[in-house]
C-alpha cells in the first residue's frame, strides 16, 4: 500500500491550494493539516467538501499564524519552540519542565483538529518530524491505537549505525502503543526516476509513506508530473493513476470505484537478462563457468541467455564455445575483440546483449544456483538501477596461513538492499537494466586501458541518478591461484591500483595528500609490523604500494608494464 501524503496542509494559501490541486489530479491520497495557521479554516471547510483523507500535523516548532490563538496557549507554544529549536538534539532530550506544556499544545490542536473537521484524527504526524520527541513517547500523549508517522527509512550507507539504531529503538516504542507503517521515505529525498520506482515497488508489499510538500515548487512540479504519475499507478495492482492533471480527479489513489491499469502488450512474457563474459586464456575456467550456468535455477520468473567476448585475436574460447553450445539449454553468443583491450572486450559483448537485463560475470569466477534470481529479485525490490553481489575467494589448494589471517582474497561485503556508491562498484558480480545504457555510444571507456573502465562506468551513470544497491546472496566465487600467494604479485597489483586511481577526477588531492601522509608513516612502522607476524607486515606493504602507486604516477613513473593476472 502506498500513502502520497501532502504535509502543512493548512499552513498557507499556496499549500492549500497547492495540495488540492495535486489531490484533484490523483497524485496524493492524503494530507496532514496544521491548525492554529492562517488558513487551517479555509483549508477544513475546503477538505471536507473534497472528500480528502486528512490527518493531524502536530506543530511545536513553527509559530501559530491565526489571530485566534489564546495567549496562554500561545505562551506555551513559544516555550516549546525555544527549546526544541535550539539544538537539533533537542528532541532526544525528555525536558521535565516542559511536560505540561507539551500535554497542554498537542492536546489544543487536537481540539481544534477536531472542531474543524467534524472527526477526530485517525492519523497524526509532526511538522519537522517533532512529533517523535522523548517528551511525547515517554508520557505517552499519543491516544493508543492510533497511526502516528514513523520515522524515515534508511539504509546502511545513508545513515551511521547509531542514527540508525536510535530510530529503531523510537520505532519500537511507538509500536507498542500506536500503529506505524513500514517504510516513509520523503520526495524531497527520492526525487529521481529510479528512486521513486523502488519507493513504488516496495509499496507492492509494505505499507508505505511518500511525504510531499506541493508549496515547494520543485516537489509540485514533480507530483504533477507524467513520469510520477506512471511510476506510482506501478505500485497499485488495481487501480489507475491519471496521467495529466485535466483528467478527471478521483476522491484517492485507493478508490475501489477506480478503473484497473491495462495490461501492456506482452506483460505476462517473463524477463530476459544476458549474461556477459569476457574471456581472455582462461579456456578451464570458462568451461566451468558455463558449466554452472547450467544449473542456474530460473524458477520461470525469467529466461537468459549468454554471450561471450573473446578478447584473445587468436580466438582461443572458440574450441570450449563449440563444445557449450552442443549441450547447453540456453542460448550462447560467441563474439571475438581481437584489440586486446577489456573496455573493447565489454563493448563489443554488450553489443550482443538482448532483452531487460544486462549481468556481468568475470571468467575466472562461478556463481551459486540462485545467483541470477537473487539478483533479479533485489533489482525488483528496491526498485534499483542495478545490483552487485559478494565476490567470494576459492582456493584450488591449501594458501599459506598468513594469506587467510591477513584476509588479502577478501572483498567486502554489505547489507542487501545498501545503496553503493560509485567507488564501491565493480563489474565482477553484476545486474543491470539494459536501459541505463540508452545514449551512452560507448559505455566503457578504452582509454581506461589495463583498469578503470568499471570505475568510470559507474561514475557516469551514479552522476545521471542512477542507483545501484548490495544484494549479499547472489554469490559468487573466485578461483585464487597460487601465483597470487605470491608478495611480489601483491605488491605489484598495489603499485597498479594506486596507479589507475588517479584516473578519476573525483577526489584526487584528497587521495594524494593521504598518500603524502601514508608513506613515510607506512615506511617507519614496517620493521614493528614485522615483529607482529607475517599477515601485518604483508598487510601494510600492500597499503604502501596502493599510496606508493598514486605519488609514482604523478612524477610520471611507472615501475609495471602490465597488470598480473
Amino acid at each position: 500500500m502506498l500513502t502520497i501524503n501532502a504535509d502543512d496542509f493548512g499552513r498557507c494559501v499556496v499549500a492549500t491550494d497547492r495540495t488540492l490541486a495535486c489531490f484533484a489530479a490523483n497524485r496524493i491520497n492524503a494530507a496532514s493539516a496544521m491548525v492554529f495557521m492562517q488558513d487551517s479554516e479555509r483549508a477544513a471547510a475546503l477538505a471536507v467538501a473534497s472528500e480528502l483523507n486528512v490527518g493531524l500535523h502536530i506543530n511545536f516548532t513553527e509559530a501559530f499564524t491565526a489571530s485566534y490563538v489564546p495567549p496562554s496557549l500561545r505562551r506555551s507554544h513559544e516555550r516549546l519552540r525555544r527549546f526544541l529549536r535550539a539544538s537539533k538534539y533537542a528532541l532526544v532530550v525528555y525536558n521535565p519542565l516542559l511536560r505540561s506544556a507539551f500535554r497542554e499544545v498537542f492536546t489544543a490542536q487536537l481540539e481544534e483538529f477536531t472542531r474543524l473537521y467534524g472527526w477526530v484524527p485517525s492519523r497524526m504526524d509532526g511538522h519537522q518530524h517533532m512529533h517523535l520527541s522523548t517528551n511525547m513517547l515517554v508520557d505517552g500523549l499519543f491516544p493508543a491505537g492510533v497511526r502516528v508517522r514513523r520515522n524515515f527509512s534508511f539504509t546502511a550507507g545513508e545513515k551511521s549505525f547509531a542514527n540508525r539504531y536510535y530510530r529503531r529503538l523510537v520505532d519500537r516504542a511507538l509500536a507498542k502503543r500506536c500503529q506505524i507503517g513500514d517504510f516513509l521515505f520523503s520526495l524531497s529525498q527520492q526525487c529521481s526516476i529510479s528512486q521513486l520506482r523502488r519507493v513504488a515497488a516496495l509499496a507492492k508489499s509494505y505499507d508505505v509513506e511518500l511525504i510531499a510538500h506541493p508549496q515547494v515548487n520543485v516537489e509540485f512540479e514533480t507530483l504533477l508530473s507524467d513520469e510520477f504519475a506512471t511510476i506510482i499507478a506501478t505500485a497499485h495492482n488495481k487501480f489507475s493513476i491519471p496521467a495529466r492533471a485535466d483528467v478527471k480527479p478521483a476522491n484517492s489513489l485507493c478508490s475501489s470505484d477506480r478503473g484497473s491499469v491495462p495490461l501492456q502488450l506482452g506483460a505476462n512474457v517473463p524477463p530476459h537478462i544476458t549474461v556477459c563474459i569476457c574471456t581472455f586464456r582462461r579456456p578451464i575456467y570458462l568451461k566451468r563457468l558455463l558449466e554452472n550456468l547450467q544449473e542456474q535455477s530460473t524458477g520461470v520468473l525469467f529466461t537468459f541467455s549468454a554471450v561471450v567476448c573473446d578478447n584473445d585475436a587468436n580466438q582461443s574460447a572458440a574450441p570450449i564455445m563449440s563444445a557449450a553450445r552442443e549441450t547447453a539449454t540456453f542460448d550462447i553468443t560467441y563474439c571475438c575483440e581481437p584489440r586486446q583491450n577489456i573496455a573493447l572486450a565489454r563493448n563489443k559483448a554488450l553489443e550482443q546483449a538482448h532483452g531487460d537485463f544486462v549481468a556481468f560475470i568475470d571468467d575466472d569466477e562461478f556463481p551459486v544456483a540462485n545467483w541470477l534470481q537473487s539478483l533479479l529479485s533485489a533489482c525488483d525490490t528496491y526498485a534499483a538501477d542495478g545490483v552487485l553481489g559478494p565476490v567470494r575467494p576459492h582456493f584450488e589448494s591449501s594458501p599459506p596461513s598468513w594469506i587467510l589471517k591477513g584476509r588479502f582474497c577478501q572483498r567486502p561485503e554489505h547489507t542487501t538492499g545498501m545503496k553503493m556508491q560509485w567507488n564501491q562498484c565493480r563489474t565482477g558480480n553484476l545486474l543491470f537494466r539494459r536501459r541505463i545504457l540508452e545514449g551512452l555510444a560507448h559505455p566503457f571507456r578504452e582509454e581506461f586501458g589495463t583498469g578503470g573502465e568499471d570505475k568510470d562506468f559507474f561514475v557516469r551513470l551514479t552522476e545521471q541518478g542512477c542507483v545501484f544497491v548490495w544484494c549479499n546472496e547472489a554469490i559468487a566465487y573466485e578461483t585464487v591461484l597460487p601465483s597470487r600467494y605470491s608478495r611480489r604479485c601483491m605488491m605489484r597489483r598495489a603499485l597498479l591500483r594506486g596507479r589507475i586511481s588517479l584516473k578519476f577526477p573525483v577526489g584526487r588531492l584528497r587521495l594524494l595528500g593521504r598518500s603524502a601522509v601514508a608513506v613515510p608513516l607506512y615506511c617507519m612502522a614496517l620493521t614493528v609490523l614485522f615483529l607482529l607476524g607475517q599477515h601485518w607486515f604483508m598487510r601494510y606493504c600492500v597499503k604502501l604500494c596502493d599510496h606508493l602507486g598514486r605519488l609514482l604516477a604523478v612524477l610520471g613513473i611507472n615501475p609495471i608494464s602490465e597488470r598480473e593476472a
